[in-house]
């Protein structure tokens, strides 16, 4: 299975003049042949990106000649009532059985979530995203809350992956905590993934079980299509 990981920016380039790139998002994640894509910073129906549904236009973008459809599944923390939503989202080339949204704890500061689902299969797999705050208190709390999830899937014997912006380094100590509390690792490629003009910081993570191994990753930064590079791995 390859999982795709990218902020989306909410369907602006990352060159700075905010030029609407729901095109070029697509294009990169095809580019790569995903199973499954995890992305952040998603608008529904919101003024400032032409009241698109993205996360539903991007499934749609997703689907091959000859291939079925895409699903997929939102979750807006941000929500503005009939001036849409703004979070995050999960596409999958396969049928989602399950969906949960898990609200994220924070003092101060923009709401955070995260969006689960369960993907059945000989072995179900639960994967989550999520974006997290840009104050360590508040990320630490919100990796609180979804580590207390991320066991529960654990302890039922589920495979568990879960990825997003963190917008922490990796030796940042909510990171470890988050790491030690539910056993998983960082899988993805260290290598930096933000701004995707000229990437210099690591902030971008998917996170697996050690038994399951990672057989490739990469980074790709394309500034057309967002400000965060694309990370990817195979399980």
């Amino acid at each position: 299975m390859r999982l795709a990981c990218l902020n989306i920016h909410a369907g602006r380039c990352g060159t700075g003049d905010n030029r609407g790139s729901l095109p070029a998002i697509a294009e990169l994640l095809r580019s790569v042949s995903p199973d499954v894509c995890l992305l952040q910073e998603v608008d529904r129906r919101m003024p400032r990106s032409g009241f698109v549904d993205q996360a539903g236009r991007l499934a749609r973008a997703m689907r091959r000649d000859g291939e079925g459809e895409w699903y997929f599944a939102f979750y807006g923390r941000l929500d503005f009532g009939p001036l849409g939503q703004y979070g995050n989202a999960i596409l999958s080339r396969e049928p989602i059985a399950n969906i949960r949204r898990l609200p994220l704890s924070a003092s101060g500061g923009e709401p955070r979530g995260a969006v689960g689902v369960t993907i059945s299969g000989d072995t179900p797999i639960v994967i989550w995203t999520t974006h997290l705050g840009l104050r360590d208190e508040w990320r630490a709390t919100q990796l609180t809350d979804l580590a207390v999830a991320v066991n529960a899937d654990v302890e039922t014997g589920y495979a568990v992956i879960v990825g997003g912006d963190f917008n922490a380094l990796a030796d940042a100590p909510e990171v470890a905590m988050f790491q030690e509390r539910t056993g998983l690792v960082i899988a993805s490629l260290d290598a930096p993934t933000f701004p995707a003009t000229e990437p210099i910081h690591r902030i971008d993570f998917l996170f697996v079980l050690p038994e399951r191994p990672v057989a490739n990753s990469g980074v790709i930064a394309e500034p057309n299509a967002s400000d965060h590079g694309l990370l990817w791995i195979d399980v």
